[in-house]
């Protein structure tokens, strides 16, 4: 016999005070069932009883399931994570409307590995009985992935084939958009070096898709030295007329000391490299050690010139040190290329315009930046499930959030008005190619024109 808890919708207030009240029928219908077959099945409706925590407390349960509305589920799933804090050894299960057709937001944030699809009475019964979740139908399953091991993370590596890429082709099609580009350039390698960054910015889904596959938040693996170095000397063996490697990861130094062993190692090949890293993580010895053993070009996410922009983006960081990185940089003989996103959800006009100052000075100092207008969304980032408008495209008949909106009025109008000029504004520049570090520029040199032009 299993011992089976079903919990009706849960909510702010009790039903009675907006409809008169009526029973859960689902889950009291599958709790019928179940006992008809022999199980204890209890319902806890949450418009009549008390104390939830007693319940869950009351019994050694085996299943604890929610049935899930719409207006319910940002209630169910506190009350789920409950459950599974007082009964950590029952298997959380959600069902209803809700569940079936949004179980991917069941999975982001309750602690439950079974959405039941329709109708639960049967899948509830076999599972109660023992039967294994691949025979039984009717649901979706999560089942966590291992957290991956910096060995696993090497063997993978060690077993790609460069030969079946293809890059050739690429390169000809880099070619083709940039004829004058010289093959140090086009010829370029991309690489990833460590797994995943945890540093958890509120606008990257990153840190959360592993914690995600995982049940846990996942240590970054990371290759060492030696690692890299081979398979940069595997990708040169078999693809001889590679030039560059681009290490675009969130953060290739990971520590300084795996930076200082890895470029001692990428000095010996005589290739260029492009790596990207934290601001907090360079400094000048640093930047002339890698200088020195071919890196010539370090992006950074600097993300915004706002500090308080920075502070809702979950990154703060010290910008008085971007112009020391940006010189030593350009002594180096390397290009410093910043990163940022301009309208930002929670931007004032006073954060415009420090953005339009700063990023004007740092490209005078010799950066060279690169723009993104406007706050992408993604699923499993905090601001995916963020108050702030979005604007929305239908695109093969998926609704899908394009950009986050700024709240205040002014801003978003100016970011209106930016989107809509920028394409005739770049055509204007003739740029011979819109790649995004030619083009931010411009888009700097557009901002500062509205800029003026509401202070009028």
């Amino acid at each position: 016999m299993s011992n089976i808890l079903l919990c009706g919708p849960f909510g702010a207030e009790r039903a009675v005070n907006e409809n008169f009240t009526a029973p859960p029928l689902g889950p009291h219908r599958i709790a019928a069932w179940l006992r008809k077959h022999g199980h204890y099945a209890e319902v806890f409706d949450y418009n009549i009883h008390e104390d939830f925590a007693a319940v869950c407390a009351s019994r050694d349960w085996n299943i604890i399931g929610f049935t899930s509305l719409q207006i319910s589920l940002p209630y169910d799933i506190p009350a789920a994570k409950q459950a599974k804090e007082l009964c950590p050894s029952a298997n959380i299960i959600f069902g209803g409307i809700e569940a079936t057709l949004n179980y991917q937001e069941v999975f982001d944030h309750a602690p439950c590995n079974v959405v039941a699809l329709g109708e639960g009475e049967q899948l509830l019964l076999d599972m109660a009985n023992g039967k294994p979740i691949e025979q039984c139908r009717g649901y979706v399953l999560r089942n966590y992935a291992g957290v991956l091991s910096p060995s696993d993370y090497a063997t993978w590596w060690e077993a790609i084939d460069f030969k079946a890429l293809e890059y050739e082709k690429y390169w000809a099609q880099t070619k083709a958009l940039s004829p004058d580009a010289s093959d140090d350039v086009i010829n370029t390698i991309r690489l990833i070096t460590s797994s995943h960054c945890n540093r958890g910015c509120n606008f990257c889904s990153v840190t959360l898709w592993h914690k995600a596959a995982h049940g846990t938040r996942a240590k970054t693996a990371a290759l060492t030295p030696e690692q890299v170095y081979a398979v940069v000397c595997k990708a040169i063996e078999q693809i001889p007329t590679v030039r560059c490697f681009h290490f675009c990861e969130d953060d290739f130094v990971v520590t300084q000391e795996r930076a200082y062993k890895t470029f001692d190692l990428l000095g010996l090949t005589g290739k260029r490299f492009l790596v990207q890293t934290r601001l907090d993580k360079l400094d000048e010895p640093l930047i002339e050690h890698m200088a020195k053993n071919g890196c010539r070009h370090i992006s950074i996410g600097i993300e915004n010139a706002s500090e308080s922009v920075l502070k809702a983006y979950g990154k703060p960081q010290d910008l008085e040190r971007v112009s020391e990185v940006i010189r030593w940089c350009v002594e180096n003989g390397v290009t410093p290329y910043l990163l940022f996103i301009l309208f930002a959800p929670t931007a004032t006009i006073q954060d415009l315009h420090t953005n339009y100052q700063r990023i004007s000075q740092w490209i005078e100092e010799g950066a060279t930046i690169s723009i993104e207008p406007n706050m992408r969304c993604y699923r499993g980032s905090p601001l995916w499930n963020s108050a702030h408008d979005m604007m929305y495209a239908v695109n093969g008949g998926i609704r899908t959030p394009t950009r986050i909106l700024p709240d205040d009025p002014q801003v978003r109008a100016i970011a209106y008005e930016f989107n809509d000029l920028w394409p005739d504004f770049l055509k204007m520049k003739q740029e011979s190619h819109p790649f995004k570090g030619a083009v931010s520029k411009h888009m700097i040199e557009l901002l500062g024109n509205l800029l003026s032009e509401y202070a009028q």
